[in-house]
């Protein structure tokens, strides 16, 4: 379960694997996080997910 833990991208990118990476990386912002924007590139590619249309502030609290 490390593995999921490391911000590089991955070889090859599952459905499955996506989703554990999106759950495992919440905190990340995918600006710095390489296999979380792969994971969110992929869902959406494969209409897994639907990105809202105007991005989410977030503010720390």
């Amino acid at each position: 379960m490390d593995h999921l833990l490391d911000h590089h991208p991955r070889d090859e990118m599952t459905r499955e694997l996506a989703h554990h990476v999106m759950q495992a990386h919440i905190g990340c912002p995918i600006t710095v996080c390489a296999v979380k924007l792969q994971a969110k590139t992929f869902l959406v590619h494969t209409k897994r997910l639907v990105p809202q249309s105007t991005p989410r502030m977030r503010f720390g609290f």
